[in-house]
């Protein structure tokens, strides 16, 4: 009973104590909790403005792209609007072009049977284009050599006038027959041989006029082109057959080009490819009267004269200055 009154009198002493030591207790995990929750209260405040933050950073994002929305919806209505109106273009350009493609089936039949009556045609203009290059080349040469003939007949009266009147004198007359003069020179012209065709060499007459053909030769090779002219006339009218009769022939032309006699220089050619075609110097006769016919601004004869020595020599080297004559004229 003592004790037990002891023991009640005890905890009354204690109590308070006790309570106390309760309540403080309690106060201390209050006041954790309440820092707890005010701890929490703020990161959720600092969460709710980083969603705030986030939902007007969306909010601007999505009224972006309704603007972009809202272009692109433009921009694909402006290109509907533009395939139908390629669509409607292209239609159109395919009904033209089957219209084009009957127009030209149509143009193409009719160009073949033109085609095919032109090559008909073509063999015929081409024989008839030679035929006439020929003409035109007989022709100028007739004209030239109708000139000339003129002129010696010319120079033959005034010899026979000379001789007349020298009662006997000197034969050696030298008559001016260029029709373009020459400064401080004009040529010695004789009457011209008569023109034997033939198809081969000139035949060779031995002892008849070799050292005076030389002598001709050394005065072209020094520019003396009045005195070779002379030495190679007196040459021929000595050696009309001679061992050197064609070349003599040909630099007796060549005499007469260098002094601008190029009418005269002509002739002379000619009488190289008449008379001494087969011979070495026939292509190059041919090359120096086209030269010639140029010199006189005849370019359409030049041109013809350089087809035929194309078509009469055409491995020569003559034949390939003349391509290249051909190719400067076009």
């Amino acid at each position: 009973m003592l004790k037990r009154w002891m023991s009640l009198s005890f905890l009354l002493v204690c109590s308070p104590f006790l309570v106390q030591c309760a309540m403080q207790k309690d106060f201390v995990s209050l006041d954790l909790r309440v820092r707890n929750m005010d701890n929490r209260m703020i990161k959720t405040e600092e969460d709710l403005r980083a969603s705030q933050n986030a939902f007007d950073r969306a909010q601007k994002q999505i009224a972006q792209q309704g603007l972009l929305i809202d272009d692109l919806k433009s921009g694909m209505l402006q290109t509907h609007g533009k395939l139908d109106e390629s669509s409607r273009s292209y239609q159109a350009l395919l009904a033209e072009n089957k219209g084009l493609k009957k127009q030209l089936a149509g143009s193409v039949g009719e160009m073949a049977g033109k085609m095919t009556a032109l090559s008909e045609q073509v063999g015929q203009t081409a024989s008839e284009v030679e035929e006439v290059k020929a003409a035109r080349l007989r022709e100028e040469t007739e004209r030239v050599m109708r000139e000339a003939k003129a002129a010696e007949e010319a120079a033959a009266k005034a010899k026979e006038k000379a001789t007349a009147a020298r009662k006997g004198g000197p034969k050696n007359i030298e008559p001016a027959i260029s029709k373009k003069k020459v400064k401080n020179a004009e040529p010695t012209v004789h009457e011209a041989p008569a023109k034997p065709k033939q198809d081969g060499a000139s035949q060779k007459q031995p002892g008849t006029g070799g050292g005076l053909y030389d002598k001709a030769l050394a005065q072209f090779q020094a520019k003396k082109f009045k005195e070779s002219h002379d030495l190679f006339s007196k040459y021929l009218e000595k050696s009309p057959k001679g061992e050197h009769a064609a070349e003599a022939r040909y630099f007796l032309g060549e005499s007469l080009f260098n002094r601008n006699e190029y009418e005269l220089s002509i002739l002379e050619y000619q009488r190289v490819i008449d008379e001494f075609h087969g011979a070495a110097k026939a292509p190059a006769a041919l090359l120096k009267q086209g030269q010639a016919f140029e010199k006189l601004n005849d370019v359409g004869t030049a041109k013809m004269v350089y087809y035929k020595l194309m078509d009469d020599f055409p491995k020569s080297d003559e034949a390939a200055r003349a391509k290249t004559r051909l190719d400067a004229m076009k």
